[in-house]
């Protein structure tokens, strides 16, 4: 459901005596793109989920993720993170995330509602938010997540990363490249409950 609510729109452009004069976008005529963390087995099946696993019988772990890029587009690429198949948070430069449609020429702030990244906040229902509104300051290059997760036995995750496209130019023409390094996982220890459902 999550990446049925993302779509692409294609971006062209008129050029006169050998110069680009005009952008416009078009309308969505393509499936979604996003990128995964894939695990190829050598049965060349492939998984989108990996697994954390806690071995430690009296503790279990609170974990948090961290990644740093190599890129100069930092501020326009989010990982959203799903646990046992729910989403949990999302990452990026901005703890302030944008959803909704994106309209040209309309002011973000007018425009969409937005979401802090452990999603305990909506600027579309701030009354029934358990969390705080997010502020618009941003990260770079290296990103902790502000949520975390708990993993008492064993945990399913998958990343999937796209771009917001209220951060995307369509004056670049060579596209947006990423390397995401230095990913780690950073566990604490925890108690563990007296009953556990893994």
């Amino acid at each position: 459901a999550f990446l049925a609510t993302l779509y692409n729109s294609d971006t062209s452009f008129r050029i006169e005596d050998g110069k680009i004069v005009e952008y416009y976008h078009s309308e969505p005529n393509q499936d979604n793109v996003v990128a995964s963390c894939i695990k190829e087995y050598t049965s060349n099946i492939e998984s989108k989920t990996f697994y954390v696993y806690n071995v430690n019988e009296a503790f279990a772990q609170r974990v948090t993720l961290r990644y740093e890029l190599n890129s100069t587009y930092a501020d326009a690429l989010r990982c959203a993170v799903f646990v046992k198949g729910g989403l949990i948070g999302i990452m990026g430069a901005s703890d302030k995330i944008y959803y909704g449609p994106i309209v040209k020429g309309a002011n973000i702030k007018d425009n969409l509602n937005y979401v802090n990244s452990s999603l305990t906040y909506d600027s579309a229902h701030p009354e029934e938010s358990t969390g705080p509104a997010p502020g618009d300051s941003m990260q770079e290059r290296s990103f902790s997540s502000r949520f975390t997760f708990d993993v008492y036995d064993l945990a399913g995750v998958s990343l999937y990363f796209y771009l917001d496209g209220n951060f995307i130019s369509n004056k670049k023409s060579t596209g947006y490249g990423f390397d995401v390094v230095n990913f780690q996982l950073i566990g604490e220890f925890i108690e563990k409950p007296n009953t556990v459902n893994p």
